[in-house]
């Protein structure tokens, strides 16, 4: 028999979401079980739970922390990621080499000394200003 089931990683607040709009519907069966994917109830839900990406200030630096094996897997599932002749997305057979060539073009400079690191914070930070974001002055 083949095994059907994939695993799918949501974020938390897209859960927390469908929780309150499941509950405010009288969907309580669905909410129950959303509830309980929430609440952490075994070390390896909260392992889980621990492994997702986060971000955060830690002093005056910013972090962005992702497990290796979250980064992989979520790299996996990119719509870009290529698959083979049967729709199957490629296997990575080396991880850490995977990751240390990511890391590369993280911080390769294009001809203007930008990098993808450089993009990415401008762009999150062109995004909280267009969805606006109290910490600037608009006049």
């Amino acid at each position: 028999m083949k095994d059907t089931q994939q695993t799918v990683s949501v974020h938390r607040e897209l859960l927390e979401q469908a929780l309150d709009a499941a509950a405010a519907v009288g969907m309580q069966d669905l909410a129950d079980e959303l509830d309980r994917i929430l609440t952490p109830t075994t070390a390896q839900t909260a392992k889980l739970i621990d492994a997702l990406p986060s971000v955060a200030i830690e002093g005056d630096q910013l972090v962005i922390r992702i497990t290796t094996e979250c980064l992989l897997h979520a790299v996996t599932c990119a719509p870009e990621w290529p698959v083979d002749y049967k729709g199957t997305p490629i296997s990575i057979q080396d991880g850490t080499l995977l990751i240390q060539e990511m890391i590369h073009e993280l911080q390769r400079e294009d001809e203007q000394g930008s990098n993808q690191m450089h993009r990415l914070l401008d762009q999150a930070a062109l995004d909280a200003i267009n969805n606006g974001s109290e910490a600037v002055s608009y006049d």
